[in-house]
């Protein structure tokens, strides 16, 4: 942690050179940082080369430049230096009126008296300071705030990763159905610039626990969905709500709240029917990640091998009181090339990294079934796996997909 430095550099500005010597005189012993200028046109040289001072002093009546030209352009310089103007008795009038213009927070008569000087410089010293340690204290504070924030963004999103693997690994479909809302949702935000980065980061983490629900619903029904598919969430009353089981599980962790609302949600239509029925949201008042995943999610289950894509959406279209229309024309904007499955390949298991998709089933040389086909490998699957080599050599070379970055 870096400390606080004082700043104890005074200017005094004259063209009386005498004046300026009895000033270092009078400061020799008060532990300050003197410096002095006979010719104010060079104040801004000085400024830049030995500033910035916590207080300036400035003869009013100068040749080249009078003290409120030469106060005016330290405030410009440095806004926080203490500016005082010195000026006889016969400029006070007219310097009045000049004194806001140059942002003078004090003025002292000539000839001034030394025992009235020393206590304005100790005072003004440690009003600067003071303030300027308040400033350090706060930028201090900001910057503490900003790493706890970047380590809890990292811890946050690692736990959506986990809960995300948990999900998938209720069944292949599930997987499966993960990965391609996941992609379809990746590809619409990216023609959404227009949306805050929060906003972005939580439809991101929705993207990823949707599913998390189903990881909550007794083990018999899980049991179904992986047994005969996932088109039996929708069919049974058990399983049909588990966003509200995800949400309510998400809505008390931290920075997580947004995407448990966004999940609580999901299943809402757009003219405001549907769970939770006791939430009257509807149209664009439903956070708009939840109106993504609504028509991602049914796009997935519409779909069948001849009919879908942009034929289920426009279909889709038609229902405006189910869907955000708006949406779904930008979703008709998805270029194909973004929806493609992506490059197949053959790899050996220590070359496997985050964001591959599995196209069989991971299994050891003994037979014993890892991570199941259609599953997209994470940091946590990834370290599973390095570590499950060392006791039980995996088959290997593994057929994975590359994902939209991998060359």
């Amino acid at each position: 942690m870096s400390e606080f430095v004082q700043n104890r550099k005074v200017l005094y500005v004259d063209d009386e050179e005498n004046l300026l010597f009895s000033f270092r005189s009078l400061m020799r012993n008060q532990k300050t940082e003197v410096h002095t200028l006979s010719d104010s046109t060079m104040i801004e040289e000085i400024l830049k080369s030995t500033g910035p001072f916590a207080v300036v002093f400035s003869d009013q009546r100068m040749p080249g430049k009078d003290g409120v030209a030469v106060l005016r352009e330290v405030a410009e310089t440095s806004p926080e230096t203490m500016r005082v103007l010195v000026t006889g008795y016969a400029d006070m009038e007219a310097v009045k009126g000049a004194i806001n213009d140059g942002g003078i927070i004090q003025y002292i008569s000539k000839p001034w008296e030394d025992n009235q000087v020393r206590p304005i410089v100790g005072d003004l010293i440690d009003r600067f300071n003071l303030a300027a340690e308040r400033r350090f204290l706060l930028d201090e504070l900001k910057q503490k705030n900003e790493t706890l924030r970047l380590l809890l963004d990292g811890t946050v999103t690692g736990v959506v990763k986990i809960l995300s693997d948990v999900a998938a690994s209720v069944g292949e479909e599930v997987a499966a159905q993960n990965l391609r809302v996941r992609k379809l949702g990746h590809a619409i935000l990216k023609m959404m610039p227009e949306i805050s980065q929060k906003e972005n980061w939580e439809i991101n983490q929705a993207l990823e626990l949707f599913n998390l629900g189903l990881v909550l619903l007794p083990p018999l029904v899980q049991f179904r969905i992986n047994k005969e598919g996932i088109g039996t969430v929708s069919h049974d009353p058990a399983a049909k709500n588990h966003h509200l089981l995800a949400a309510y599980l998400l809505k008390d962790i931290p920075r997580l709240e947004g995407v448990a609302n966004i999940l609580l949600l999901m299943q809402k239509q757009f003219n405001g029917d549907g769970e939770p029925s006791q939430s009257r949201a509807k149209g664009r008042d439903l956070p708009l990640g939840s109106r993504i995943l609504r028509i991602l999610i049914d796009l997935e289950t519409l779909s069948t091998g001849n009919f879908r894509g942009p034929k289920v959406l426009e279909q889709m279209k038609k229902r405006t009181d189910y869907y955000d229309v708006d949406l779904i024309n930008r979703l008709l904007e998805v270029k194909p090339t973004r929806l493609n499955e992506g490059k197949e390949i053959k790899l050996p298991v220590d070359m496997l990294k985050v964001g591959m998709v599995l196209l069989e089933d991971l299994v050891t040389q003994n037979g014993e079934q890892i991570l199941k086909k259609n599953l997209t490998l994470t940091q946590t699957t990834c370290k599973l796996l390095s570590q499950w080599g060392n006791v039980d050599p995996i088959s290997s070379p593994v057929s994975v997909q590359l994902n939209e970055d991998e060359d």
